[in-house]
């Protein structure tokens, strides 16, 4: 705001106003007050949006409190008014008549909040820095945050948790001392850990396969000169692929991409690794027909493995898809064996692309190996996942059940089970591809029964199912 730069301003922009006296431009400023006021007063008159906002405020307050919807008719609103009436003003609090807080209101907003377009909405609940990932720890975090913002842990209707000590320790553990509050949790080893675990254990030829693909892709893309020569020649011999992907231990679901890759470059790898003059002979290995048809092999397991990891995830996955894709996959597992042992490599892209291109035929022996690493994978995926419980079907299918069949219900969800099983028009409107959206649309809380849990989780997270806020 300098006077010179100011004259300067005037005088090129506004040069038809360089002229005139001081009071013309004391006029204009007044002019601007004038009408900022109006522009102010019009966004304080506009109240109908700020009412609305103001509304679903207090309706998710009344919901998260577990409060009756009359409360705010009742209660809430002439209490405000009181208190703006004394603090502020009687105009400031007839203002208030303005927000919408009627019975029918608020219930219809609670609604609208908490069950959207027939759905139920998995959320976030807290998220802390822990120091030590210990049980004791854990839980103090836990019960800290339930305590503080009034959730009873008898709310608390499942936990999905990795199979760590510190979570599922039987004397102990995270689960143990929630259990010490409340018997009823129900606790779900996380089906993307298992799914983890009952993958992990590998042969030891294709495990040291796997390692020394590593090397291969971390000697190239650790350094950045490797790296950009390696483009270079992909480019060169116009390969459909520029860059190899670099492994992480943590992003494991990576790993069937990255073995992908590698098979993919065989060719520019050597040709790299040949004018690189490379100390470690991965080059030979390249060269090598087996170790080659081991990487395609690994490269096909991984990928299927990660299709089977991606599709466990995702809203509104229930244990009733994971069980479905967890059988499916060990009947997979056993029909590949099959195949194998008649030659038959269509379930295996990689591998079928590479014995295409080669001269040579498998040996029966790794063959052989191949098909004790499937059947070895199934055993484990049994291991961890066992077979689906069969009376839980009801939940699938209520309107096929058979009452005397059931066990571990009371009396009164026997009743109300009786009465959806009976509901013609229930029925029709009844999809199976939807379980959840349809189960949101009954009034009996199955999910207070804890027979419906979500169980996806993350590997290093821990969920735990709460019944929504009472209406």
């Amino acid at each position: 705001m300098k006077p010179s730069k100011l004259r300067r301003h005037l005088e090129t922009k506004h040069r038809e106003h360089a002229t005139k006296c001081t009071e013309f431009f004391k006029n204009k400023e007044q002019e601007l007050g004038q009408s900022r006021k109006i522009i102010k007063k019009t966004a304080i008159g506009s109240f109908k949006e700020n009412a609305l906002k103001a509304s679903y405020e207090v309706s998710m307050l009344i919901a998260k409190a577990g409060k009756p919807h009359t409360i705010a008719e009742e209660l809430i609103v002439p209490a405000a008014k009181a208190m703006v009436s004394a603090m502020v003003g009687e105009k400031a609090a007839k203002d208030l008549d303005l927000v919408p807080l009627s019975n029918n209101t608020v219930k219809r907003r609670i609604d609208k909040i908490y069950k959207f377009e027939r759905n139920i909405i998995e959320d976030l609940l807290f998220c802390r820095y822990l120091i030590h990932a210990t049980a004791e720890e854990v839980f103090s975090t836990f019960n800290e945050f339930l305590t503080s913002n009034g959730i009873q842990w008898s709310k608390c209707i499942g936990i999905s948790t990795d199979g760590a000590r510190a979570m599922s320790g039987r004397l102990t553990g995270l689960v143990a001392r929630i259990r010490e509050i409340n018997s009823s949790v129900v606790w779900h080893h996380c089906c993307i850990h298992r799914e983890s675990l009952a993958t992990k254990k590998m042969p030891e030829e294709l495990k040291k396969v796997l390692n020394e693909s590593v090397k291969i892709v971390n000697l190239i893309k650790a350094r950045s000169l490797n790296s950009r020569l390696f483009e270079q020649l992909c480019q060169s011999m116009d390969s459909d692929h520029r860059q190899l992907l670099l492994h992480i231990e943590v992003r494991w679901l990576l790993r069937g991409r990255v073995l992908s890759r590698v098979f993919e470059l065989r060719d520019e790898i050597r040709v790299f690794f040949t004018e690189l003059e490379s100390p470690f002979a991965l080059d030979e290995r390249l060269h090598d027909y087996t170790w080659l048809a081991m990487l395609a092999y690994v490269a096909d397991i991984f990928t299927h493995l990660n299709v089977l990891n991606l599709s466990m995830q995702g809203v509104g996955i229930t244990i009733f898809n994971v069980e479905d894709k967890i059988e499916a996959m060990i009947k997979k597992l056993d029909l590949w064996a099959r195949r194998l042992s008649q030659r038959n490599f269509d379930s295996f892209r990689n591998l079928t692309t590479f014995l295409e291109s080669a001269d040579d035929e498998l040996a029966k022996e790794v063959l052989d190996f191949f098909i004790q690493h499937l059947q070895d994978m199934r055993c484990s995926f049994r291991q961890y996942f066992p077979l689906p419980d069969e009376s839980k079907n009801w939940i699938k299918d209520p309107f096929s059940l058979d009452i005397d069949n059931l066990m571990g219900l009371t009396s009164a969800e026997e009743n109300g089970l009786i009465e959806i099983s009976t509901d013609s028009a229930l029925k029709l409107q009844f999809k199976e591809n939807y379980l959840v959206e349809d189960f949101s649309t009954v009034k009996i809380d199955f999910y207070a029964m804890g027979h419906i849990p979500n169980i996806t989780g993350a590997i290093d997270g821990t969920h735990i199912a709460f019944i929504p806020p009472s209406k």
